[in-house]
């Protein structure tokens, strides 16, 4: 998504910092106000996976493995089509929004739901781009692990756990990429933590939306326009997406 601009307000609000990124702060890593991070994609991070891939914007740090298909168990009710199952964990590291004066208790719990939230909305977003009748009776699981939140991460499980099932070589009707605009106090801008948000998931191939979803008050308007946005940012980040893959597959028959 390099070079794409929205119109935002010159004044934009900066980037929120978690506590493991204080040192990047002032490297030439730190998101513009003006337009989308840079995203870097890498595939075949995790031997004992089936797929994996990781995904990096900015500061937003998230690894997706895929297993299987495999057999399901005795607690899965048994399918003619394939099983999909998606468990995103967040590392406590990554709890950028945890309140200092809540309890481990009630922190605890803001990250349970959390997880929860955000394995069911990856699962509704992916699933239908998986041809789960290629597998039977079997499970496919996404296991996602969030090492750090600096914005927008919905759609970096999206796009990361796409580019983890096209590594591990299961049938797909199409990528998948997503991406997130916030609102904040003078205008739009991508993938940040705002106090409202909207997020965008679809299959180009076919004009798809898998998955629309938006957080907090937006006017009609600001909403059009944020949806703009989206579909905009996704087609770049299909695009790159492609191109990892191509370079990907050429690598891997120039070492055959």
């Amino acid at each position: 998504m390099v070079g794409y601009r929205p119109r935002v307000a010159q004044n934009a609000t900066k980037p929120r910092m978690g506590p493991t990124d204080k040192q990047t702060i002032k490297s030439k890593n730190s998101r513009s106000p003006h337009s989308a991070r840079t995203i870097k994609f890498s595939t075949g991070v995790t031997s004992q996976a089936s797929g994996s891939a990781m995904f990096e914007q900015g500061n937003t740090k998230i690894i997706c493995s895929v297993y299987g298909p495999k057999a399901i168990r005795r607690n899965i009710e048994i399918s003619e089509d394939g099983v999909v199952q998606c468990h995103v964990k967040l590392a406590p590291f990554s709890m950028y929004k945890l309140n200092s004066s809540n309890s481990n208790y009630q922190n605890e719990d803001f990250r349970i739901k959390s997880e929860n939230s955000l394995s069911s909305r990856l699962l509704r977003a992916i699933q239908g781009s998986i041809i789960t009748d290629q597998f039977p009776k079997s499970v496919l699981e996404i296991h996602a692990l969030v090492l750090s939140d600096d914005g927008g991460v919905h759609a970096g499980l999206v796009s990361c756990a796409t580019m983890a099932l096209a590594n591990s070589g299961v049938a797909l009707y199409d990528l998948v990429p997503c991406c997130s605009v916030g609102l904040g106090a003078d205008g739009l801008v991508f993938d940040a933590h705002c106090t409202a948000t909207l997020d965008l998931a679809l299959m180009p191939a076919s004009d798809s939306v898998t998955d629309m979803n938006v957080n907090g008050v937006m006017t009609f308007d600001t909403t059009g326009e944020a949806v703009s946005l989206c579909f905009a940012g996704c087609m770049l980040i299909y695009k790159q997406m492609q191109a990892h893959l191509v370079a990907e597959a050429k690598l891997q028959l120039t070492n055959k």
